[in-house]
């Protein structure tokens, strides 16, 4: 804890801090408000460049600051939420920087501008999280819901939304030291509402969520599903059978020779991608970055 304000608590953790054990410790220490993004595998280091989320919260909703090291000059910089441009799964660590014109170059003295991509360009060292004092339950999703029914818990505590989500997140998707896997592998598209009712009229059961701007966030999970993919193979890569979000290497990950490949991996993406297409009209962008 660096500092309290009226309205948030201040933490700080490293970049090589495990993320799921830093929401723990927060709960440990009274500190509500990142329980919905519980059991996400990675650092707290790469928790900004992918803008995390999960179950209707997302990193940069309790995001105050990072520091990071320009790779190109050793000089340590901060930079707040606006600075991180955070998106969808996005921010400015995964572009490329613009080569700078002379005049900026000058100015530049080390530190990135505002608006620069640091892709390859920048070390994040420490995150600096605003965890709210007035905290609210996010029971936004469906299967938080569920839960709550199921347990009859009428105002549940941080403590029971963080169980809820890992018993969820368990029961649905691999753990990646067991079965090999990237995560999520598809974004979850948004349509306007208007493309979400044309849909809704030929496929009443489709999973979806109004957005603050006004547009709507579909499943993709379930559309793959809906086309047939949840269990499927395409060589040893394959749809993972409790959540067709989730793409899975199905040969020896121990094995160099018999583990899946990259270019089996590209080529199953790549029929998912068509099959929701030509159903659905929608183009499913992958999450991962792909090297």
């Amino acid at each position: 804890l660096l500092r309290e304000t009226e309205r948030h608590w201040i933490v700080e953790a490293g970049a090589g801090e495990r993320w799921h054990d830093l929401v723990a410790w927060t709960l440990s220490q009274g500190y509500g408000g990142l329980e919905n993004m519980a059991l996400i595998p990675g650092t707290v280091g790469a928790s900004p460049v992918q803008n995390i989320g999960a179950y209707g919260l997302e990193l940069q909703d309790r995001f105050e600051s990072l520091d990071a090291i320009d790779l190109a000059t050793g000089e340590s910089f901060t930079l707040d939420a606006a600075q991180c441009a955070f998106g969808y799964r996005d921010s400015v660590f995964k572009h490329a920087p613009a080569e700078p014109t002379p005049v900026a170059r000058a100015r530049m003295s080390g530190v990135p501008p505002r608006g620069m991509g640091l892709k390859g360009r920048a070390v994040i060292t420490r995150v600096r999280l605003a965890l709210p004092k007035d905290w609210k339950p996010g029971l936004g999703y469906l299967d938080l819901q569920r839960r709550q029914a199921e347990a009859g818990v009428a105002e549940p505590t941080a403590r029971q939304i963080f169980d809820w989500v890992c018993e969820i997140r368990r029961a649905k998707l691999p753990d990646p030291e067991h079965i090999g896997n990237a995560g999520s592998f598809f974004k979850n598209p948004t349509v306007t509402p208007e493309q979400c009712a044309d849909i809704i009229a030929r496929e009443p059961k489709i999973v979806h969520y109004p957005m603050d701007d006004g547009s709507i966030k579909l499943a993709a999970g379930w559309l793959i599903d809906a086309c047939g993919w949840k269990g499927k193979s395409m060589g040893r890569a394959g749809v993972y059978d409790k959540q067709a979000l989730v793409l899975v290497n199905r040969g020896d990950r121990h094995s160099v020779d018999r583990s899946v490949t990259g270019g089996e991996v590209m080529t199953l993406a790549g029929a998912i991608q068509t099959s929701v297409y030509e159903r659905f009209g929608i183009r499913l962008e992958p999450e991962p970055v792909v090297v």
